[in-house]
């Protein structure tokens, strides 16, 4: 399974957001000890004057992590994406892996 965490930066506060999620969130997130690894990426496909948008994809150990994540942490974690209130503004969705195809 996987975690994305999806957030639309204003330009305002794009480097500022940017250092926070590498140096503060994500390191958060990985101490939970629930998630394997993190990718973050940024949005390409719509182009925004007023903004960017950021993807955060989360890989879960597996179903146990997920509901100790959820019950210990999500709440906990939830109030950080609440630091830069409305000029940075995120969803979050879980995906269930149906295939993974890798290049031998």
């Amino acid at each position: 399974m996987i975690l994305t965490i999806t957030t639309h930066v204003e330009k305002s506060i794009q480097e500022t957001w940017l250092t926070w999620m590498k140096k503060t969130f994500i390191p958060a997130m990985m101490a939970t000890n629930t998630f394997t690894e993190a990718l973050m990426t940024q949005i390409e496909a719509v182009e925004d004057k007023e903004g960017f948008t950021y993807s955060v994809q989360y890989k879960i150990k597996n179903e146990e992590a997920l509901q100790k994540y959820e019950q210990e942490y999500a709440h906990q974690i939830g109030m950080l994406l609440l630091a830069f209130g409305e000029k940075a503004l995120s969803f979050s969705t879980k995906m269930k892996v149906i295939h993974q195809h890798e290049n031998e």
